[in-house]
């Protein structure tokens, strides 16, 4: 039987000592309590904001009845503020001769109380055509620059004020603004 020589022992080596399924432990548990603020500051800031097709406001979904603080069980509701409400996109031909220039707008409503975002949704036929054929009666040069740009907002905004019976909007803004 051949002699082990030195070189052939293998010793075991020290594991290095510094705690490394602490720091793991610490880790995650730093990843825990963000993600818990995170939820937190999302819940308190109003996290479910409406999406999708016609007014929608915050806490109202697609469709746009939006409750200020609706108080349950004999609790009286909390005092409405202005509400913010998306619109669907415009799509329309510029009035440009011989030319084919289109403008694509999506608007971003702020509305003094929720009965405004019900009243749009269920006036969006009126309220839609005021805007398109506003939007498509503008020549090209119309729509370029702030100063245009504020007068397109004001009219909008006077545009549907127009149709409205329960309350008003405060203001317009342009969320996507794309002339081609």
């Amino acid at each position: 039987m051949p002699q082990p020589q030195d070189d052939d022992v293998k010793t075991p080596k020290p594991k290095p000592e510094g705690g490394g399924q602490s720091k793991l432990i610490l880790i995650m548990l730093m990843v825990n309590m963000l993600a818990i603020v995170g939820i937190g500051v999302f819940l308190v800031l109003g996290g479910n904001r409406g999406g999708g097709g016609g007014p929608a406001a915050n806490g109202g979904g697609g469709d746009g009845a939006a409750q200020a603080g609706d108080g349950q069980a004999g609790q009286p509701a909390a005092a409405a503020g202005p509400v913010e409400a998306a619109m669907d996109s415009f799509t329309v031909n510029l009035n440009d001769l011989g030319k084919r220039s289109f403008l694509r707008v999506t608007l971003n409503l702020s509305v003094d109380s929720p009965a405004v975002v019900e009243e749009m949704t269920k006036r969006s036929a009126p309220i839609r055509n005021e805007i398109i054929t506003y939007l498509s009666s503008l020549k090209p040069e119309e729509t370029q620059g702030m100063v245009n740009k504020e007068r397109i907002r004001t009219t909008i905004l006077r545009l549907i004020n127009s149709q409205l019976t329960s309350g008003k909007i405060l203001a317009v803004y342009f969320t996507d603004f794309i002339i081609q």
